[in-house]
């Protein structure tokens, strides 16, 4: 029983990995995009700012800020933007 438990934990691990592998290639397929180094995310999003002296939520760098973590945090970073 005890060999039968290690051999499903095993294969449990072998899976999870497997599984892990998987959902890496597949966001990188589904997110392109998040596959830019940060400095360049960072360019593009200057390109699309307009001068404001008011930023609005429906306009950028706001606007960046709600897509995902990732572009969150690389508009937080960009001192450019602000």
């Amino acid at each position: 029983l005890r060999a039968r438990l290690f051999e499903l934990d095993s294969l449990i691990t072998a899976l999870q990995a497997e599984r892990d592998a998987l959902q890496t290639e597949s966001d990188a397929i589904v997110y392109p995009v998040l596959s830019l180094p940060p400095e360049i995310t960072a360019d593009i999003f200057e390109h699309c700012v307009v001068s404001r002296s008011t930023p609005s939520p429906t306009q950028a760098p706001l606007l960046f800020m709600q897509v995902c973590r990732e572009w969150r945090q690389v508009a937080l970073a960009s001192p450019r933007l602000w």
